[in-house]
Protein backbone atom coordinates (compact mmCIF):
# COMPACT_ATOMS: atom_id res chain seq x y z
CA UNK A 1 0.00 0.00 0.00
CA UNK A 2 2.87 2.13 0.30
CA UNK A 3 2.70 3.31 -3.63
CA UNK A 4 -0.58 4.55 -2.92
CA UNK A 5 0.40 6.63 -0.25
CA UNK A 6 -0.66 9.73 -1.61
CA UNK A 7 -4.27 8.75 -2.23
CA UNK A 8 -4.42 8.30 1.41
CA UNK A 9 -2.69 11.87 2.29
CA UNK A 10 0.48 10.77 3.08
CA UNK A 11 3.68 12.32 0.82
CA UNK A 12 6.58 9.95 0.93
CA UNK A 13 9.51 13.10 0.91
CA UNK A 14 12.40 13.53 3.13
CA UNK A 15 11.06 13.70 5.73
CA UNK A 16 7.37 11.77 5.07
CA UNK A 17 4.29 14.29 5.60
CA UNK A 18 0.96 13.59 6.35
CA UNK A 19 -1.25 16.25 4.81
CA UNK A 20 -4.44 16.05 7.17
CA UNK A 21 -6.69 18.13 4.66
CA UNK A 22 -6.27 15.33 2.05
CA UNK A 23 -6.51 12.66 4.65
CA UNK A 24 -10.20 14.16 5.97
CA UNK A 25 -11.10 14.72 2.47
CA UNK A 26 -10.66 10.58 1.32
CA UNK A 27 -12.31 9.92 4.77
CA UNK A 28 -15.46 12.03 3.97
CA UNK A 29 -15.29 10.63 0.31
CA UNK A 30 -15.48 7.00 1.74
CA UNK A 31 -17.89 7.97 4.39
CA UNK A 32 -20.76 9.30 2.07
CA UNK A 33 -19.94 6.26 -0.24
CA UNK A 34 -20.98 4.09 2.39
CA UNK A 35 -23.88 6.01 3.94
CA UNK A 36 -26.66 4.60 1.67
CA UNK A 37 -25.99 1.17 3.18
CA UNK A 38 -24.82 2.32 6.68
CA UNK A 39 -28.32 2.86 7.25
CA UNK A 40 -31.76 1.70 8.57
CA UNK A 41 -33.27 1.88 5.11
CA UNK A 42 -30.13 0.00 3.77
CA UNK A 43 -29.99 -2.88 6.38
CA UNK A 44 -33.89 -3.29 5.82
CA UNK A 45 -33.23 -3.40 1.84
CA UNK A 46 -30.64 -5.80 2.89
CA UNK A 47 -33.10 -8.64 4.40
CA UNK A 48 -32.77 -7.06 8.11
CA UNK A 49 -35.61 -6.28 10.54
CA UNK A 50 -33.98 -3.41 12.41
CA UNK A 51 -34.78 -2.38 15.99
CA UNK A 52 -33.93 0.77 17.63
CA UNK A 53 -33.99 1.17 21.42
CA UNK A 54 -32.36 -0.32 24.29
CA UNK A 55 -31.89 -4.28 24.54
CA UNK A 56 -30.32 -7.38 25.81
CA UNK A 57 -30.19 -10.82 25.47
CA UNK A 58 -32.79 -12.82 27.63
CA UNK A 59 -31.72 -15.97 26.17
CA UNK A 60 -30.13 -18.28 23.65
CA UNK A 61 -32.33 -17.02 20.22
CA UNK A 62 -33.84 -13.61 21.97
CA UNK A 63 -33.19 -10.14 22.61
CA UNK A 64 -35.71 -7.95 24.39
CA UNK A 65 -35.71 -4.27 23.10
CA UNK A 66 -37.54 -1.58 24.57
CA UNK A 67 -39.93 -4.22 26.53
CA UNK A 68 -40.58 -6.44 23.32
CA UNK A 69 -39.01 -10.06 23.31
CA UNK A 70 -37.76 -11.05 19.76
CA UNK A 71 -36.58 -14.29 18.83
CA UNK A 72 -33.95 -15.08 16.25
CA UNK A 73 -31.72 -17.42 14.24
CA UNK A 74 -29.17 -15.08 13.56
CA UNK A 75 -28.31 -11.44 15.39
CA UNK A 76 -26.28 -8.18 14.42
CA UNK A 77 -26.10 -5.96 17.91
CA UNK A 78 -24.61 -2.72 15.65
CA UNK A 79 -24.37 0.10 18.74
CA UNK A 80 -24.07 3.10 16.74
CA UNK A 81 -22.35 5.75 18.43
CA UNK A 82 -23.67 9.67 19.68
Amino acid sequence: EVRRAEEFGVRLSAPPAVDFAAVMQRLRAKRAQIAPADSHEGTNAAGADVYQGRGRFTGRNTVEVNGKVLRFRKAVIATGGR
